[in-house]
């Protein structure tokens, strides 16, 4: 290890440390703790890009402030083991502040929430353990697992970035959704009281990329955030002596691609003030809105009519699609109808057991790419990007890929790409593939491993 970090200080710029999980033993005692010990001493000056996963949390505790003066991009997973206790170390709950001090930081990526599990208590305890940032300069900030309160991050923490934000991804709970019929279960709390607290206005006027994550919910259904509204409180000339919740017009001005990530795109769960919520949101996205990504295994064609019926569609030229093989045709079908102009699209099919099928229909999709070739808006189809998990998937003896094959030229263009290889070891994050604004940024997709 102190060779690795000496190499790191004499020539290299880039430290990836994926340290082994935990392991149990009749003590729980931690078998790592000496392995980030090499980074309590300055690290280089000329570091700037750090990944460590599985990240013990005491050894973090000990790494010194100010360490990484040249620090840009930081993928980072906490690990907390398993011990006899029932309450963690009480050191456990300060603030980590390795990283508070780093004046080129702009890209962060993170877990916040460890899982502490009391052995023998049948029980499981979310502990979130603060890490101090330097928001006011990130233009980067994306989160993955449960997060204590979403609604609290982006109204508190976030606010200082609010005017250098550009790529924000955020996984939200149950008790960040507003008006959720299942907002909060029994046996759960929710993070936000959505009766009396005051909520300020969010508003990222820098934002262009934002990903709403919802599994992080019991179910992984979509929800409106509670960050998007907001109180009102009634003026002293007024004759109403109550507060009231309104909903925020215009929270990102200048975004450009939205991502929506759930188990299923639909209302099913959903209040009818919450649908109304959310689709007034959408509504009110600006014009500038060009991309859209769908990451959904199971959808409701309703749903999804309504969602591309609020959507500003006009300049919307590129859509990205990852769901089951079984949901693929019905979605662009609608797509067909609900998005003019579409002039670029990725797919992702999740593949079944029957890997013998094929992952496209030819029919639906020469259909689909005809369609958008001859539209009478003139807008062009110019480029349909297969995502594969196997090289067979997108052989060109399959009937769908013959299929397009034979409708390239006059500027349509068919491009496949295996990730089977990348994803290895990952189970999140699929779409870090997909998104070229993540293109010089590899290391974010590692987050995905945990």
């Amino acid at each position: 290890m102190e060779g690795i970090v000496k190499r790191a200080k004499e020539a290299d710029t880039r430290l990836e440390l994926v340290l082994p999980e935990m392991v149990e033993g009749e003590d729980a005692l931690w078998v790592n703790l000496s392995l980030l010990n090499c980074l309590t001493k300055p690290v280089s000056k000329t570091l700037t890009n750090l990944t460590l996963l599985h990240a013990p949390v005491p050894n973090l505790y000990a790494l010194p402030e100010a360490s990484f003066p040249s620090l840009k991009y930081l993928v980072l997973s906490l690990s907390l083991p398993n011990t006899t206790n029932t309450e963690p170390p009480a050191a456990n709950l300060e603030p980590i502040r390795a990283f508070e001090v780093a004046p080129n930081l702009t890209h962060v990526a993170l877990n916040r929430t460890v899982t502490h599990i009391p052995r023998g208590a049948g029980r499981v305890d979310k502990l979130t353990f603060a890490i101090c940032l330097p928001f006011s300069q990130l233009t980067h900030y994306l989160e993955t697992g449960s997060a204590e309160s979403s609604y609290k991050l982006v109204t508190e923490q976030l606010s200082d970035a609010r005017e250098t934000l550009q790529h924000l991804q955020l996984q939200l709970a149950d008790g960040d959704i507003s008006h959720n019929v299942l907002a909060t279960p029994p046996g759960h709390q929710s993070h936000v009281d959505l009766e009396s607290t005051p909520r300020p206005q969010v508003c990222f006027p820098a934002l262009e990329s934002l990903t709403l994550s919802f599994w992080g919910t019991r179910l992984g259904h979509l929800g409106f955030p509670a960050f998007l509204a907001h109180s009102s409180v009634a003026s002293p000339s007024s004759s109403s002596t109550t507060s009231e919740t309104t909903y925020q017009a215009a929270p990102f001005p200048a975004l450009k691609s939205l991502r929506i990530e759930a188990s299923n795109l639909a209302f099913y769960d959903l209040s009818p003030e919450s649908t109304l919520d959310l689709l007034t949101f959408l509504h009110n996205l600006p014009t500038s809105l060009c991309h859209l990504s769908l990451c959904v295994p199971k959808v409701s064609l309703f749903s999804l009519r309504s969602i591309l019926d609020a959507l500003p569609t006009e300049n919307l030229r590129s859509v990205d699609l990852q769901t089951q093989r079984r949901e693929v045709g019905r979605v662009l079908k609608v797509l067909r109808e609900g998005v003019e102009r579409v002039e670029r699209m990725s797919v992702e099919v999740e593949q079944s057991v029957d890997t013998d099928r094929e992952i496209l229909d030819a029919f639906v999709v020469g259909e689909f790419v005809d369609a958008k070739r001859r539209g009478e808006t003139q807008a062009m189809m110019k480029q349909l990007t297969v995502y594969a998990m196997d090289e067979e998937d997108v052989s060109e003896d399959r009937a769908y890929v013959k299929a397009l094959r034979g409708r390239e030229g006059g500027g349509f263009e068919l491009k496949t790409r295996v990730v089977g290889k990348e994803r290895e070891g990952r189970t999140e994050w699929a779409w870090v593939e997909r998104d070229e604004r993540l293109s010089g940024w590899p290391d974010v997709a590692l987050l995905g491993r945990i």
